[in-house]
């Protein structure tokens, strides 16, 4: 029938229009077909604030809270409103079953739009923002470092640190009868122990103190730029680049860390700077800085602020603290890391208290069909899984919002696939085994030897304990501890 049309037709600029008019009516049909077949979907509901509410409350301190009271509202699956150009949607997810398929797909990757603001801190490609044969050569040659064999050198290092930080902080303090900051003293002893266990270095105080401070600085800003990226083009005019120069003072520590192992006549071989220092892949001194500096980013305050929230728990359940001391009492201090109920523990105070703000991000490859809910997240999208939507899901977890270590006893395959502390799938945390290594370690001897007493309740800064400050007293026999509750809903007993 086309052919009769534009053999009929007499002038060429005649046939040309007819051809104009199919090709739209085409171009309508499908552009119908497909807009129909589209709002067919059911997508996850859309959280209703705005684009400029969304982005200061996923960049700020209210970020957990934000993210909570939306769940409780549209439910623990729903969309985001943030400026991230050529992406279908943002969805937050914080349902166990959709969680685990989206992280251990092999197709999905993280989301360059997201965590290339972190090449910014580091000054270059990292482990946590690399991609392709990088990567895999990357993440493989500092897999080497977490044997068994190295994962008990990184328990005896966080001891000997524990240890130093008794006899030079903590002990001055209880003789003075001072309150100490939690969070500040865990994230310097944490530092200290990942700075020593995996780059062989020794870094004083002073060090630390200042380079927790600009490496704060510099993440701060990346974090705002990464649900932001407008602020990629606004960097040069922001707080004259203090972000910049603090980034700079970043890798210059990993610059004497590389002097460091270069100067030392005996190395211990197969530790983290190691297997840098002696692999081909990197060129420069600035791309190992780079991998030195996203290592320690992905390992220390993190770890540090599990550290303090934990302990800031069992300074307000005694009867939680006597349990473990009971478990410890009967193994030998090698043995301690074994212990059933400082496993609890430890993972309890990582659920309740999860100390990553953004959880996993990831870009999916594919459709994500769900099941509860009969909706799909589309290829393309970007998924925060935050740890805390997660965690604190009652659907996860039977009283979400209490400290209750025995719930790790016997758990439910629902709590076990939701307890995803270190990530799954091929970009889950590579130093998973030293963050254990100090957790435990740190955990068990301060709680074996220690009471401690929360003298000032701080506040609550994102997911870190701010300001909250314990006095602390060494153990006389069966002295047991003297507790001042910031929540008394939270006191349970080991056996709840």
């Amino acid at each position: 029938m086309f052919d009769t049309i534009l053999n009929t037709a007499e002038y060429p600029t005649i046939k040309m229009g007819i051809l104009w008019m199919i090709t739209m009516v085409a171009l309508f049909i499908r552009w119908t077909l497909c807009f129909k077949l589209t709002n067919s979907k059911k997508y996850p509901p859309k959280c209703q604030v705005g684009i400029v509410e969304s982005v200061k409350a996923i960049a700020g301190p209210e970020m957990p809270w934000f993210l909570i009271k939306c769940a409780k509202s549209l439910g623990y699956i729903f969309q985001l409103r943030l400026p991230l150009p050529g992406v279908p949607m943002v969805v937050c997810v914080g349902d166990a079953d959709v969680a685990q398929d989206i992280l251990r797909d092999s197709l999905t990757e993280k989301p360059m739009q997201v965590y290339s603001a972190f090449d910014s801190v580091t000054r270059g490609r990292s482990i946590i923002t690399a991609k392709g044969s990088f990567w895999t050569h990357s993440r493989k040659n500092i897999s080497r470092a977490f044997t068994t064999k190295h994962t008990n050198r990184m328990n005896q290092e966080a001891l000997s640190k524990t240890k130093s930080w008794i006899e030079h902080k903590l002990q001055p303090m209880i003789d003075l009868g001072e309150s100490f900051d939690i969070g500040k003293e865990m994230i310097e002893l944490t530092l200290s122990i990942v700075i020593k266990a995996a780059c062989d270095y020794e870094m004083n105080n002073q060090e630390a103190s200042a380079y927790i401070h600009e490496l704060e600085l510099a993440i701060d800003d990346s974090l705002k730029t990464a649900v932001n990226p407008l602020r990629r083009f606004l960097t040069p005019f922001l707080q004259d680049r203090r972000a910049y120069k603090a980034s700079k003072k970043v890798q210059d520590v990993a610059f004497k860390i590389m002097d460091n192992y270069r100067s030392k006549s005996s190395l211990t071989e197969g530790t983290i700077i190691d297997l840098i220092m002696k692999n081909d892949l990197y060129k420069t001194d600035e791309e190992r800085a780079s991998i030195i500096t996203g290592l320690i980013i992905g390992g220390y305050d993190t770890t540090g602020y599990a550290l303090a929230w934990t302990l800031i728990e069992l300074a307000q359940n005694p009867s939680i603290v006597e349990c473990l001391r009971k478990d410890l009492s009967v193994l030998p201090q090698d043995k301690w890391k074994t212990s059933t109920v400082l496993k609890s523990v430890v993972k309890e105070g990582m659920r309740l208290h999860p100390p990553s703000l953004p959880g996993s991000v990831r870009v999916t490859c594919k459709d994500f069909s769900v099941e509860n809910g009969g909706f799909m997240i589309p290829k393309g999208s970007i998924v925060f899984v935050p740890f805390v939507m997660l965690f604190h899901n009652p659907a996860n977890f039977k009283k979400p919002d209490e400290f209750i270590p025995s719930r790790w006893i016997n758990p439910s395959s629902t709590s076990t696939k939701a307890f995803i502390p270190f990530s799954l799938g091929t970009r889950n945390c590579p130093g998973q085994a030293l963050a254990n290594a100090e957790l435990h370690s740190v955990i068990a001897y301060l709680c074996a030897h220690y009471d401690f007493t929360v003298k000032d309740k701080g506040s609550f800064d994102g997911l870190k304990p701010s300001g909250v400050r314990l006095v602390a007293q060494q153990r006389k026999g069966g002295v047991s501890m003297r507790t001042q509750s910031l929540r008394e809903s939270r006191v349970v007993s080991c056996a709840a």
